[in-house]
């Protein structure tokens, strides 16, 4: 499934969007509908992040892949989630993602945005503070801790006159898995090339043709 912002959990400062944006995303949702089988999602007031995280959660697939650019999708990974990168064009593996934010689980990689930040998604975390912070903060969490257990263990460490900022970016970082009406993420259904052409997609053809070779 494909899913779409219904809102946003802060300003994101961005350059308003060109109007043949919002005048040519009708028409995107139905060819990726007509291509793929599948539905696009969009729930009024919430980021598809949100979304796809419940989406992921909810399927009964013995595999979901997450398809995205987005740092805070990074701690869906796991069990019988994986998470494609469309920057860097691959998979990212679990002990990458430790590796690269110094965690002890994938679920933490919001306590380490939150900490650090993250300029391109417009997340403060704690001013002055970085990877090496994160890192001397992890130092002592254990990787057999729950979530809630390895915050209490951070949140001890973090001074009381920075925790506002913490816990502030942190709402920001944390993905809601819990979305009533998100339906469970579903299989690619990849249409007969003919009927693309009947449909009158033919300028998505070649794309089409070599997304057919790679996965079908």
């Amino acid at each position: 499934m494909f899913c779409w912002d219904g809102g946003q959990k802060r300003p994101k400062e961005r350059a308003e969007r060109p109007k043949e944006y919002e005048d040519t995303k009708p028409a995107v949702k139905e060819a990726l509908e007509a291509l793929l089988g599948t539905r696009n999602v969009r729930l009024a007031g919430l980021e598809a992040d949100d979304v796809i995280a419940t989406a992921a959660f909810a399927s009964l697939a013995d595999h979901v892949i997450v398809v995205s650019g987005d740092k805070d999708l990074l701690q869906l990974q796991g069990g019988n989630v994986s998470y494609y990168d469309i920057v860097s064009k691959g998979f990212v593996s679990t002990r990458e993602i430790l590796a690269r934010f110094h965690i002890r689980k994938t679920s933490q990689v919001a306590i380490a945005l939150a900490v650090q930040g993250d300029s391109s998604d417009k997340i403060p975390g704690i001013r002055g503070w970085g990877p090496k912070k994160v890192e001397a903060l992890f130092e002592h969490i254990r990787s057999d801790m729950p979530f809630d257990k390895a915050l209490d263990a951070i949140d001890a460490q973090i001074p009381d006159d920075k925790k506002s900022e913490f816990y502030d970016a942190l709402e920001l970082t944390l993905l809601n898995t819990n979305i009533k009406g998100v339906p469970g993420a579903e299989p690619l259904r990849f249409t007969d090339p003919k009927t693309v052409i009947r449909l009158g997609l033919d300028d998505c053809l070649p794309i089409y043709r070599r997304l057919l070779d790679k996965y079908r």
